[in-house]
């Protein structure tokens, strides 16, 4: 029966134990996500039904996440390497010596045929407008136990004391984080320099290292390309550099970028993606595919295509082969990588102050806290502050049900601004299946048509009556930094009878978070995140420079501890 030992006190062998399969499938139903990820390692009968059980799990939950948590496998934890259409553009491996622990398979990843996976990559290409719907196969090729494990790490505790500071950094100006690490920028006191600071691990032993960089560091973001250790993209004094992150050495690698470009501190990327804006044109966007050699030591950088916005952006990110874009009249657009709109928002007049906003993965997070404030010079008090939150088109065309953001319409090109909102899109029924997380947008079913996006209005943390100052969501999770000081964490999903799991963002006003930490005496200005086997850890950032790493475990975790 098993193709490999058991390692346990009995032996499979006596007839008692010989169940059908319909018994054992009867059985393992019943365990919860670790347990089933370690019967799953018992023989390859178990593991054949802890896959089809966490396929069952993992296809009911929200399309969107779902999404979510297949594109962040792809892009940062698959181990093969993903091979471009271009012959010359083919990655070069690491030398012997440069193998991190970076480049090792994550769990259940030693199953996939790569030659298979490496088709579902291309076939699933941001640079297309996803238009064409894939096999009805490709499902197969899905690493459910991986994706599994990974909804299991936002299970976390509810109990502040379990949590703890595992690093604490000064003067901390910009943070990052990806894989297994956080990076955080300090500047130093000639302000001519700065010191890059790497925490890495689950923060439980003292894993963090510096590496000195000369000029001033605007903006860091992580390319992560599969198969390889991640390379950090930092935009130095407005110039595009690279540094190959060694973990196993705790050192940064420079590398060479080809071609040199200009870039400010408004850079994004999305696995080996990077959408910069272009200084000269203030009203394009610049989309480039990083392509590392990492034997030769350096990256280049292949032109994709140029984005046209309506007016200068402020702000944008890349998620899952969509754009989206702030732009400096008040509005929301949303445009796939070849650059075709295909989503507006109506005017916000708040969009046009300088207020934090937030873009990530395909959410927008926009606070009107200066808005507010300038209103109040002129004694026109509007109350508390609010967010306005809007899903980005990858979702919107997702049938959401009663607990969907905001309203989308589809509409005729050029009647945006119109007033009139249309009901809200329902698409046939297999649009709401989520059997291909990065293929369920299906084709728009008219080329002239786009949607209209309204922003909804939240008032987050309205229940603890505290003034929310950065936002940042991950996996279903929103970790929000208040202006007392405070990290609250909410869990976004629901059960419903009817429907099945749900994210329901109203959690956000209307109930408490799962966990409440004071961690600061100044209003948080940033927080980043990243998930690890048994912690999340979150580093949080104040408006005096100071970062604190916060590793907050698991409810099985911190049960055991």
């Amino acid at each position: 029966m098993c193709d490999r030992p058991v390692v346990c006190a009995e032996d499979l062998s006596p007839p008692e134990v010989q169940l059908p399969i319909e018994i054992w499938e009867i059985i393992l139903k019943k365990l919860p996500a670790p347990d089933l990820l370690k019967a799953a390692s018992v023989c390859s009968q178990w593991r054949h039904l802890a896959r089809g059980l966490c396929r069952e799990r993992c296809q009911r939950l929200p399309p969107r996440l779902l999404s979510e948590l297949h594109h962040e496998h792809l892009t940062s934890c698959a181990s093969v390497v993903y091979h471009s259409a271009t012959p010359s553009a083919s990655p070069s491996p690491l030398p012997d010596e440069d193998i991190s622990e970076q480049s090792a398979p994550a769990l259940g990843q030693h199953e996939h045929n790569p030659s298979s996976i490496s088709g579902l990559e291309k076939g699933s290409s941001p640079f297309s407008d996803r238009s064409s719907g894939g096999s009805s196969g490709e499902d197969e090729h899905i690493d459910w136990l991986a994706l599994t494990a990974m909804l299991h790490q936002t299970d976390l505790t509810s109990e502040p004391q379990c949590c703890f500071v595992t690093h604490q950094l000064e003067n901390v100006t910009h943070l990052a984080c990806a894989g297994s690490f956080v990076v955080a920028v300090s500047w130093n006191s000639d302000s001519s320099s700065c010191m890059i600071y790497v925490v890495e691990d689950s923060g439980e032993g003292d894993h963090c290292w510096q590496h000195h960089i000369a000029g001033r560091v605007h903006k860091v973001c992580v390319i992560e390309t599969p198969g390889n250790p991640p390379i950090l993209a930092v935009c130095v004094d407005r110039e595009l550099q690279c540094y190959l992150l060694r973990t196993h050495l705790q050192t940064l690698a420079p590398l060479s970028v080809l071609p040199t470009i200009t870039v400010d501190s408004r850079l994004c990327c999305d696995g080996s993606t990077l959408v910069v804006s272009d200084l000269v044109g203030l009203q394009q966007l610049a989309l480039y595919e990083a392509v590392p050699f990492l034997r030769e030591g350096k990256v280049e950088l292949i032109l994709k295509g140029r984005i046209q916005t309506s007016s200068p952006p402020i702000y944008w990110d890349l998620w899952n082969g969509f754009v989206t874009a702030v732009v400096s009249g008040g509005y929301v657009s949303s445009y796939t990588v070849t650059g075709n709109l295909v989503a507006e928002s109506p005017l916000y007049k708040d969009l046009r102050y300088p207020n934090p906003t937030i873009l990530t993965r395909g959410l927008v997070f926009a606070s009107t806290i200066t808005s507010r404030t300038l209103l109040s010079y002129w004694h026109m008090d509007r109350d508390r502050d609010y967010w306005l939150l809007c899903e980005s088109v990858l979702a919107s065309w997702v049938k959401r049900g009663r607990k969907g953001v905001g309203n989308t319409s589809v509409v005729k090109r050029g009647h945006l601004g119109s007033g009139s909102q249309s009901p809200v899109l329902e698409m046939p029924p297999v649009a709401v299946l989520p059997e291909k997380p990065e293929s369920h947008i299906q084709a728009f079913p008219e080329s002239s048509s786009i949607c209209i996006l309204t922003l909804a209005k939240i008032r987050v943390g309205k229940v603890l009556a505290l003034e929310t100052t950065a936002i940042h969501y991950k996996r279903g999770l929103v970790f929000c930094g208040t202006s007392q000081g405070h990290l609250l964490v909410y869990q976004l999903l629901m059960r419903n009878k009817t429907k099945g799991t749900l994210i329901d963002w109203t959690v956000l006003e209307n109930l408490p978070p799962i966990l409440t930490l004071s961690v600061s005496s100044r209003p948080v200005s940033r927080v980043v995140s990243y998930f690890h086997e048994q912690f999340v850890v979150v580093a949080v950032g104040d408006r005096n420079g100071n970062c604190f790493i916060i590793s907050i475990p698991t409810v099985e975790y911190a049960s055991r501890a």
